[in-house]
């Protein structure tokens, strides 16, 4: 390392490996060729949480290949992304850290629009992108309003359609349109998140009893609690892929049961039960809907879910979603 590069501020940036190293290796070659400004150094680190021989051996590869510096950390089993994560950041040295899912699709310049603004506005502490579709339209699952009772309901009910008030939203849909200037939310989403090194030290990263899902959504809770504000730069594009129908149903129960383990977090008895009672409510509706249309799959997961919602303790809920992923 030269002397100049010493005095160079440090992107590290951490990819969580689940059977992608083929996605790995485009989203690498991203980075590589992000128009970053010359202030900036980066490196990549890769945690695999595959336990797999030809994931490693693609893994390695990629190392050996890559321009660009990438570090290597290998699971002895699936920990999950936010154990990952904190993994791939323990005893690691930068000032911002960018975790980044391998089926993001990133523009030239993405990284440099995240930075150039966190570095002017290190106060904010957590930043992300817009993600937008194939068609370059926002998405708006690039940010998320805190889980609540209300927009639970309307999840639940299907009045969110109807009654266009943030707090019946759990997105930024309606907040976005035509928005151009940065915004604060009440969380990034997790598929690209750039955290500073001061906002992740004093949130102590994330919490290891969330196996996949609102692990971010509490991670940003405790940075607002802090001071921090997340923020959001739609100048800054990407494109997460979303999954196939059938995929989508077998996370369906994973996705919500993290919201209600983090409900049970940071809410009391009542307000708990009441969130599980919507959950449990909305899944039954679904389950029914996509039955009358011969979603079968679907149908089954969503009508699992109305059962889990229910009955499960914290501890079960960890196993649980643990033992539905692994599937």
């Amino acid at each position: 390392m030269t002397e100049r590069d010493r005095t160079k501020m440090t992107l590290l940036v951490v990819i969580v490996n689940y059977f992608s190293a083929n996605l790995i290796e485009k989203l690498v070659q991203q980075i590589n060729t992000q128009d970053l400004d010359e202030g900036f150094n980066a490196r990549v680190v890769c945690v695999d949480n595959s336990v797999n021989k030809d994931q490693r051996l693609a893994l390695k590869k990629i190392k050996d290949t890559s321009s660009i510096r990438v570090n290597l950390i290998f699971s002895s089993c699936n920990v999950g992304f936010g154990n990952a994560i904190n993994a791939g950041l323990h005893n690691q040295s930068f000032d911002f850290a960018c975790f980044i899912n391998p089926d993001v699709t990133l523009q030239p310049d993405t990284l440099s629009l995240l930075l150039d603004h966190a570095s002017s506005n290190p106060h904010q502490g957590i930043w992300g992108g817009l993600t937008v579709d194939r068609h370059f339209q926002a998405d708006y699952r690039h940010a998320w309003r805190e889980p609540s009772l209300t927009n639970t309901f309307a999840w639940a009910t299907g009045l969110k359609k109807f009654i266009r008030s943030p707090n019946w939203q759990n997105s930024y849909q309606h907040h976005v349109s035509n928005q151009a200037q940065p915004y604060y939310v009440d969380c990034v989403s997790g598929c690209c998140l750039m955290i500073s090194n001061s906002a992740w030290q004093a949130t102590q990263g994330f919490d290891p009893d969330f196996f996949l899902y609102s692990e971010e959504i509490d991670l940003c809770r405790r940075a607002r609690a802090l001071g921090y504000q997340p923020t959001v730069i739609p100048r800054a594009k990407l494109t997460h892929s979303t999954h196939s129908n059938e995929e989508s149903a077998h996370r369906v129960v994973i996705i919500f049961l993290a919201k209600i383990q983090y409900i049970d977090k940071h809410h009391g008895q009542l307000y708990t039960l009441l969130f599980r009672f919507f959950i449990a409510i909305g899944s039954f509706i679904r389950a029914g809907k996509t039955l009358i249309l011969g979603q079968l799959n679907s149908s089954r997961e969503w009508s699992r879910l109305s059962i889990l919602s229910l009955g499960l303790t914290k501890n079960q809920l960890s196993r649980e979603k643990s033992q539905t992923e692994s599937e």
